[in-house]
């Protein structure tokens, strides 16, 4: 496992956690704004905020970079 990933993935707060948890089912940015009470643009923030946390680019790598991480079951 990559260690500076490793160090990166620990600072991922609850609800970073449960915005991987919702990409990874698939769910469309408004979806998961409506269900988290947010609007999209802050979403978005906090979605590259995650892809730079997992050296991720994109949704995919996102969840991928989770999985490696055991962020997901």
């Amino acid at each position: 496992m990559d260690e500076v990933l490793f160090l990166k993935t620990t600072s991922l707060s609850e609800k970073e956690r449960e915005i991987i948890r919702l990409i990874a089912r698939e769910y469309s940015d408004s979806v998961i704004a409506q269900s988290l009470h947010m609007n999209e643009e802050a979403l978005k923030r906090i979605i590259q905020s995650i892809g730079s946390k997992l050296s991720a680019q994109t949704r995919e790598e996102i969840v991928f970079n989770a999985y490696r991480q055991r962020l997901l079951p």
